[in-house]
């Protein structure tokens, strides 16, 4: 008499080829996954990648349709470019390939889940270095190690010229944003041709030589001297 999970007929007659039993009832197995996933509830993965080597364009559009209402992406593998500041929304769940660096990296990273609803499920996994083998072992010292907060060093010159040019960079976008014609105009044109999306145009010709000279960014100069202070 084989024996069957579902629902049977009313006579109960067995399905299979040349048998003439009747099905016989045969309670679920609790170590019988096959079933419970057919049972269950589930959907399938629709994973996108989260990095630097994804086009910012790109990644704003994944993060998008991954907040979206719609069931186009419901799983991120990401690096640290999710790990601060972004608002990813209802997030559920957060699952880590390895112990973070460092408590901040750790609040930050399952930080993006909860943030909506304030509850979420925290997955990391420990692999078998030492490091990760330490926090398995007392997970409390990774939840109560001291966040420091951002800094660095104002006599790195690299580092302070490198924060002047983008706080310039972010009040010009400003001034495009706030501008009326003909100044915005004048604003966007000299933004794209300092700062071109390609590197191709700081080192070649539109013909493909190699330029001769600097580029000129004379241009950035006066504009930058004319709203300069407002």
């Amino acid at each position: 008499m084989p024996a069957h999970h579902g629902s049977a007929g009313p006579t109960r007659p067995c399905l299979a080829w040349r048998c003439g039993g009747e099905l016989a009832w045969e309670p679920e197995a609790p170590d019988d996954f096959d079933l419970r996933v057919l049972d269950g509830d589930y959907s399938m993965l629709r994973v996108a990648e989260h990095s630097a080597q994804v086009p910012h364009e790109r990644r704003e559009r994944i993060e998008n349709q991954f907040k979206g209402e719609g069931e186009q992406l419901n799983t991120l593998v990401c690096t640290p470019t999710l790990e601060l500041g972004v608002d990813i929304g209802a997030l559920d769940a957060v699952l880590m390939r390895n112990v973070p660096p460092s408590a901040a990296n750790y609040w930050q990273r399952a930080g993006r889940a909860g943030r909506r609803h304030r509850m979420a499920v925290d997955v990391t996994y420990a692999q078998g270095t030492g490091f990760d083998q330490s926090y398995f072992r007392e997970p409390l010292k990774l939840l109560s190690g001291q966040v420091e907060p951002p800094r660095f060093n104002l006599k790195n010159e690299v580092m302070i010229r490198k924060h002047v040019h983008a706080a310039v960079l972010t009040a010009l976008l400003g001034v495009h944003r706030r501008a009326v014609e003909p100044e915005r105009g004048r604003v966007d044109e000299v933004l794209k041709r300092c700062f071109p999306q390609s590197l191709r145009t700081y080192l070649f010709t539109p013909g493909g030589e190699v330029l001769q000279e600097v580029l000129d960014l004379s241009a950035l100069g006066a504009l930058i001297q004319d709203h300069h202070g407002r």
